[in-house]
């Protein structure tokens, strides 16, 4: 699967949480991690778990006035 930042945030505001740990430069197990603790808001459809571009962008913001992850 090729994904290029730009491309995805242009055309979607929700992302599979692979794609978002892709985006964020994360592991799959991370990003899932991440989101099971609540630091990355997510949302449920049916079966699945999808994760706000904007949630993504202000988990980065987060991270930079902080430095860490809480």
């Amino acid at each position: 699967m090729s994904l290029s930042g730009d491309v995805i945030v242009a055309n979607r505001g929700l992302l599979r949480v692979e794609e978002a740990a892709q985006w964020l430069g994360l592991g799959r197990t991370k990003a899932y991690e991440l989101v099971h603790r609540g630091t990355i808001p997510s949302v449920t459809i049916g079966r699945s778990r999808r994760i706000l571009v904007s949630a993504l962008e202000a988990f980065l913001e987060q991270l930079a006035e902080n430095g860490t992850v809480r």
